[in-house]
């Protein structure tokens, strides 16, 4: 499932009827936020497929908090934010991406156990409350 109307949807598009994956791949247009939780209540892990230019990556925190697993770029910020309880592959390498994304396909436990991390690594280092505090504490330190 790829969600949106980014710029490299047409790409995309034409990609998925080359390789004859069609009827496997489905896009949506751009979703409203409940139309996104709707959609994303049957999803069991989510692709971040660049870490470059993030420093924290907001989409991965969301999803872990709902137990989504999500594959991310080895050594990038991104693969900070999912910690132990994501999966990394290597940044522009289509095999390694594969490998991930296969290894969450076939292995239900391990689907089981890293949702389970995801939920935990969320409410220990980015509970709401915290993450209010330190947005307010950089505005504040941004205006003086």
């Amino acid at each position: 499932l790829i969600i949106g109307d980014g710029p490299e949807r047409e790409s995309l598009e034409r990609m998925s009827e080359e390789s004859n994956l069609s009827d496997c791949v489905a896009f949506t247009n751009y979703l409203d936020d409940q139309q996104l939780t709707d959609t994303l209540a049957l999803v069991s892990a989510v692709i971040i497929p660049s870490g470059s230019g993030e420093v924290f990556n907001l989409a991965a925190a969301e999803n872990m908090r709902h137990g989504r697993i999500a594959i991310v770029p080895s050594g990038s910020a991104v693969s900070e934010v999912a910690g132990d309880s994501g999966v990394v592959f290597v940044e522009g390498d289509v095999a390694s991406l594969a490998r991930a994304m296969k290894s969450v396909i076939e292995d239900a436990d391990l689907r089981s156990s890293l949702s389970q991390a995801a939920r935990e690594r969320c409410r220990k280092l980015f509970p709401d409350e915290l993450m209010v505090k330190a947005h307010i504490e950089l505005y504040r330190s941004l205006a003086m």
